[in-house]
């Protein structure tokens, strides 16, 4: 087994909210204790949340098909502020639900799709 290959393992998310459904690439294994340290950190600098949430969400995203315009939208963290705040709650959850394996929020299917 070699590190870099599990931490760049990818799998597939789907998320539907108010009608509307995005699906994208993430990150399986990207939460490691490091990581954890490094939200310790934000939280430190006093950060209530919203940018651990936002940091998450960038980094476990590899790709979507999100645009805005017509545009691809690039899930990074300052285009994350530009999201209906209720879409970027389920899609955390569901992105932290993928990656620890815990489906608290309902049933899924293999291909990571939730209704």
């Amino acid at each position: 087994m070699d590190l870099k290959d599990l931490l760049n393992e990818t799998d597939s998310f789907e998320i539907d909210y108010n009608g509307h459904h995005t699906a994208g690439v993430y990150y399986k294994n990207k939460i490691t204790p490091n990581y954890l340290d490094e939200l310790k950190k934000l939280e430190a600098e006093g950060d209530n949340g919203t940018e651990q949430g936002y940091k998450i969400i960038a980094d476990s995203i590899q790709s979507w098909d999100m645009t805005n315009g017509g545009e691809p939208y690039p899930p990074t963290q300052e285009n994350l502020r530009q999201v209906p705040i209720g879409l970027l709650v389920k899609l955390g959850g569901r992105l932290i639900e993928l990656q620890t394996g815990n489906f608290t929020n309902g049933a899924s299917s293999p291909s990571g799709s939730q209704q």
